[in-house]
């Protein structure tokens, strides 16, 4: 057996695809790219794959990252190519390494992710945007309210101490854009959009929520510092 991570884009049409299909156009696209994958077991077998976290639906990925296994060690570049040619159209592969068989899965280790939001419609200034954020942040909660699909019921979670990083900058194409940095996993999940909205309650002046968001990266946070996904 032999494991590998794979670097990929999710972008363009490819922001409206669901988790769940995004799985399943991996699997077709390792399946016509002919790679050794290795299958569970069980009844209904499928490739052995782990995604780090999913994208919300409408939300473009830059850097997001899978783990999965071939029943037999291939070179990386090998790989890259093979399945590179094979995904559909906004589905992109950036890189592709072999990782150690006992390392965590993606999923188990990434706590922390980055976000830019663009095309946002505000009469103040950059500087004046970010006063604002700052009174923002430095409020000692932040509650939202967030309904649970199971139970139908809603509960107040504040998503203040989640938010590590908030501020708008100007790009070198001239573009406002602001950028966020999250709590993001099972023991502590942020949403951008509701950091947005709240921000926009918190100020109606600073009302961000028709940007166009996209995750740019994700990370782990631990004792040696941060590193992405990739490094780990």
């Amino acid at each position: 057996m032999a494991r590998y991570r794979i670097m990929f884009s999710k972008l363009g049409p490819a922001r409206y695809i669901s988790h769940l299909d995004l799985m399943k156009a991996f699997e077709r696209s390792l399946k016509r790219a002919a790679l050794p994958v290795a299958l569970t077991q069980g009844f209904n077998p499928h490739p052995v794959m782990s995604f780090a976290a999913p994208v919300p639906v409408g939300m473009d990925g830059e850097k997001e990252y899978l783990d999965m296994e071939l029943t037999e060690a291939i070179n990386s570049e090998q790989v890259k190519a093979a399945l590179r040619d094979m995904l559909p159209e906004g589905l992109g592969v950036k890189n592709v390494r072999q990782v150690d068989q006992a390392a965590p899965s993606p999923m188990a280790v990434v706590n922390r992710a980055s976000y830019e939001a663009v095309g946002w419609e505000t009469d103040l200034s950059i500087d004046e945007l970010n006063s604002a954020i700052n009174e923002f942040l430095n409020s000692q909660q932040i509650i939202i309210e967030r309904k649970n699909k199971k139970t139908n019921t809603i509960k107040a979670v504040d998503i203040r101490p989640g938010i590590y990083s908030m501020k708008t900058s100007v790009s070198e194409q001239g573009v406002p854009q602001l950028k966020l940095e999250l709590a993001i996993g099972s023991a502590a999940n942020v949403r951008p959009e509701d950091v947005i909205s709240a921000l926009s309650r918190f100020n109606p002046q600073t009302d961000l929520t028709d940007a166009l968001i996209r995750r740019t990266g994700l990370y782990v946070k631990n004792n040696d510092g941060i590193k992405s996904l990739w490094e780990v």
